[in-house]
Parts: structure tokens; C-alpha cells; sequence
């Protein structure tokens, strides 16, 4: 399990992060506004997921119709 220390060794000292209930435009909004390919899922400061540009897209492809009603649940 990759922990979010291990993240900021990687990417640097600044994270972006949104709760596994936000929507998803938001999630996207964000990503754009900090030209980020990710976000940690967080609760309750802990990591619970990470939500990358491939499963907004992927979600995209299989049900764009409702993508402004999905939620930033990640993956790990």
C-alpha cells in the first residue's frame, strides 16, 4: 500500500486531495485549475483512493450521460 509520504517524495511537498464524495466535475475542475493528473481520495486525513485522469476518461466512455452525477470514489 503506497502511503501518502511515499506520494511526496515522488511528486513534491504539494498534494491536492478531495473526498470520496465530491462529483466528479469538481474533481476535474480541479485537476485542470492545478494541471495535476490526480487526486488523493481522502477521509478523515486518511488516503483512501487515488483518482487519476484514466478513470474519469474511462468512466466517460462508459456512461458520459451521467458523468456530472458520478462521484470521486479513486481506486487504489
Amino acid at each position: 500500500m503506497m502511503l501518502v509520504k511515499d506520494i511526496l517524495k515522488i511528486k513534491g511537498a504539494q498534494i491536492f486531495s478531495i473526498g470520496p464524495d465530491a462529483l466528479l466535475p469538481l474533481a476535474v475542475g480541479l485537476m485542470v485549475e492545478h494541471d495535476i493528473g490526480s487526486l488523493l481520495v481522502m477521509v478523515k486525513g486518511k488516503m483512501k483512493g487515488l483518482l487519476t485522469f484514466r478513470e474519469v476518461l474511462a468512466q466517460l466512455g462508459y456512461d458520459a450521460a451521467r458523468i456530472a452525477e458520478l462521484k470521486s470514489r479513486g481506486v487504489i
